[in-house]
């Protein structure tokens, strides 16, 4: 019994693990793109996985998400782990203070950058 836990334990934690594979990760102006690749010739990134807290809308707590967030170096990942703070993005806000969520291990990962082009912003029509 105790051994098929274990081992359902392994694969379900396998799998999470997996998951951070073939994943692309975009800037916050969304003009480069971190696609994580399983090539030995692309240059090395790390990959780090934060469990935040999730809240109802109400703002009661109700479980964790992970968050899976990519850096081109280890010092960038090793020091958003320590101090990046979340804050619940629901009536929580107001009485909950920002914190430092569990995160994994920095995981060495291998990485594809890409340029993306300027799209035009969404919303009015535009004439010539």
């Amino acid at each position: 019994m105790k051994r098929s836990l274990v081992a359902i334990l392994f694969i379900s934690l396998s799998v999470i693990a997996s998951c951070a594979i073939n994943k692309t990760f975009y800037t916050e102006d969304g003009k480069t793109a971190y696609t994580v690749t399983d090539k030995s010739e692309d240059p090395v990134g790390y990959v780090t996985i934060f469990r935040v807290k999730i809240h109802a809308l109400i703002g009661i707590p109700y479980g964790h998400q992970g968050q899976a967030m990519f850096f081109t170096s280890r010092e960038a990942c090793e020091h958003a782990r320590h101090n990046m703070q979340f804050r619940p993005a629901s009536l929580a806000a107001v009485w909950e203070k920002p914190e430092t969520p569990p995160s994994t291990e920095c995981e060495r990962v291998h990485y594809r950058r890409q340029d993306l082009p300027d799209r035009p912003k969404p919303g009015g029509l535009t004439f010539p």
